[in-house]
């Protein structure tokens, strides 16, 4: 599956992300839902991999989504079309950015969390990567636990 990140300004949220695919090479494409705003299969696409749905993407602090509340729009009971509709109107009603790839959804940018975004040998090759970086540190503590000028015992 492609990576795709969805957004709606160059923030540090997009611009973590972005940096973030690119260091793991990881091929990806943008979408502004600003000048491009979501088809129904894209927002569809987004919704099918969240944990909570609707609930996950929509940006509830925004202003646009303060006002449709205060117009009597009841997000728990439209429809995924009636959404798609608000969203081609009013594209801040998602959270920003949002990162679709290898059957997941990840809704901003949380450095703990983007390492499931990963394809299984990325992740192995960034688990060797640790793996050989601790072994190394290893044989230098070894080093230094064994020398007969360090009278200092780090095994204690």
């Amino acid at each position: 599956m492609e990576t795709k990140v969805y957004y709606l300004t160059n923030n540090r949220s997009l611009r973590n992300v972005r940096a973030y695919l690119k260091e793991n090479g990881t091929a990806f494409t943008s979408h502004s839902m600003i000048t491009n705003p979501l088809t129904w299969e894209q927002l569809f696409e987004i919704l099918l991999h969240t944990e909570n749905g609707v609930d996950d993407i929509l940006s509830t602090k925004s202003n646009d989504y303060v006002s449709l509340k205060e117009q009597g729009v009841d997000f728990e009971e439209i429809t995924l079309t009636e959404l798609h509709k608000l969203v081609e109107q009013y594209p801040k009603l998602i959270r920003s950015p949002i990162t679709v790839t290898n059957g997941m959804t990840m809704v901003g940018y949380m450095e703990d969390e983007i390492t499931t975004l990963m394809d299984r040998k990325a992740k192995k090759e960034s688990y060797l990567k640790t793996l050989n970086t601790v072994r190394a540190e290893d044989k230098e503590i070894e080093k230094i636990k064994h020398s007969k000028y360090d009278r200092v015992s780090l095994a204690q």
